[in-house]
């Protein structure tokens, strides 16, 4: 056997000190050595192999989707659509609340008002009230059809048990559940659960293409139907904040993003209702037998909310 000198060993030891000093590593690092982060999800871009676009995107989004729990007894999701704390989630998840907790980044706020809800739309619009407190916040798509086949993203609160990323397939991009309703729902192929209302859709870019607002269910025979998740359109949420003055930032094609106008104030807002206002429904709404949240309490227990049974 061949001896190793005490020469050899010395380089040895050189190399590696110098190879620690220069941030490299002998393993490989698919990550990078990134700096403490300043957000709670973050991924060092400097170096994205063996980065899959699902962990870009669910990072991306992550910290400005948020838990919604109220008095009434539901648990939902929304997310941010300006620094300044407003939130667009399902008006289903909020209706009949007198309190609301929203959950940041494992922070809580109270302090949240509803500046508006539509029950035929199914959207609801709040506002954290925190001076001096800059949000992340999601940015919208441009007003496009989705593709049958596309890859989106969604990230909810099932169960209340915490934000949970999850894969969609667009099974149709805009067909109605009946002839009266007052837009065209995205079908998604996507595990739908009990606090997903109220969860932001992506597409691959981190784009909002849409907001999950409940499922298909059908024990009626022989229309069985289980599984379908269902998505109002980033058009609709988009027209509901302009017609209440709330900002947002939409992508161009050409890489570029625009804003409606502005109310990104931590002044109160005038138009401001107190969460207990409920409007009345205009009409019937999407025959969607279990909307998530309606009817879901924050679990006591570690138990999986029981799915209708088949």
């Amino acid at each position: 056997m061949k001896k190793i000198g005490k020469t050899t060993i010395l380089i040895a030891v050189v190399v590696m000190v110098v190879l620690s000093l220069t941030g490299c590593s002998l393993i490989g690092d698919t990550i990078g050595n990134a700096a403490t982060p300043t957000k709670k999800y973050q991924i060092d871009i400097t170096n994205m192999q063996g980065i899959g676009v699902a962990e870009v995107v669910g990072n991306n989004i992550a910290n400005a989707c948020v838990q919604i729990v109220t008095n009434a007894h539901s648990a939902g999701a929304g997310f941010l659509v300006t620094s300044s704390g407003y939130v667009v989630t399902n008006h289903h998840v909020v209706k009949n609340a007198t309190m609301i907790q929203v959950t940041v980044c494992d922070k809580d706020y109270t302090a949240v008002n509803v500046v508006a809800s539509d029950e035929a739309l199914d959207i609801a619009i709040l506002k954290i009230s925190t001076p001096g407190i800059q949000f992340d916040y999601l940015k919208f798509a441009e007003d496009k059809r989705l593709n049958y086949g596309q890859s989106c993203f969604t990230m909810g609160n099932p169960a209340g048990k915490g934000l949970i990323f999850a894969a969609a397939i667009v099974s149709n991009p805009a067909l109605k559940l009946k002839e009266e309703d007052k837009y065209s729902s995205i079908f998604l192929d996507c595990n739908i659960n009990h606090g997903n209302s109220g969860g932001v859709l992506v597409n691959n870019q981190s784009q909002v293409v849409g907001m999950i607002y409940g499922r298909v269910e059908s024990n009626s025979k022989p229309n069985d139907i289980y599984g379908m998740g269902l998505a109002i359109p980033a058009k609709v949420i988009k027209e509901y904040l302009q017609q209440n003055n709330v900002s947002f930032e939409e992508f161009k094609a050409d890489g570029t993003t625009t804003g409606n106008v502005s109310t990104d104030t931590d002044k109160p807002n005038a138009e401001d209702k107190p969460s207990t206002e409920d409007k009345p429904n205009t009409e019937d709404k999407p025959s969607v037998e279990d909307k998530p949240s309606t009817e879901v309490k924050p679990p006591a227990d570690d138990k999986v909310v029981e799915q209708e049974k088949q």
